[in-house]
């Protein structure tokens, strides 16, 4: 992977690990909701940290990067949950999967558009369903169609976005 992609993973982890970092994900993830929302919770609050990070600078960081490194953060994040009981071994894979889903959707529904625009917004929803059909695929199962709005639904507050995202 690229310089910009190991700098962003690396600061995201050294945060995540550091005692503040680990505070914050334990007291997430004993928030109501399922452990795999709260990991999802956890990710997507760093995924917009590391936009609006970037916003700041006058930058942009591409797709693929973000899918990566929330792919990393939400299996950190997962371990952390399994070290600490909340999610059974046995179940860490389904959980993580299911985490990184509820991640990109939750950043990509609170995200501002002024940080994420509506461009990039389709951007990440393809990705996504890029993903979830090679997911089913390699599953056995075929992929479903979804609407936009399906695969994440737009906040009550907000009009929908461009490519439902």
């Amino acid at each position: 992977m690229s310089e910009a992609y190991q700098r962003i993973v690396s600061m995201a982890l050294d945060f995540l690990y550091s005692e503040p970092g680990v505070q914050s994900v334990m007291d997430a993830l004993k928030m109501p909701g399922t452990p795999p929302e709260n990991i999802g919770t956890v990710v997507a609050r760093m995924i917009q940290r590391m936009w609006i990070s970037a916003a700041d600078q006058g930058k942009q960081i591409p797709p693929p990067i973000i899918m990566n490194a929330a792919v990393e953060l939400t299996q950190a994040v997962t371990d952390m949950a399994v070290e600490s009981g909340v999610v059974p071994k046995e179940q860490a894979n389904a959980a993580a999967k299911e985490g990184f889903y509820a991640a990109m959707t939750k950043a990509g529904q609170e995200t501002p558009n002024d940080i994420l625009t509506p461009q990039e917004r389709q951007a990440f929803q393809q990705m996504l369903q890029q993903i979830n059909q090679m997911d089913e695929q390699h599953s056995g199962q075929q992929p479903q169609e979804q609407t936009p709005q399906e695969q994440a639904p737009a906040q009550q507050e907000q009009p929908p976005m461009q490519g439902g995202y």
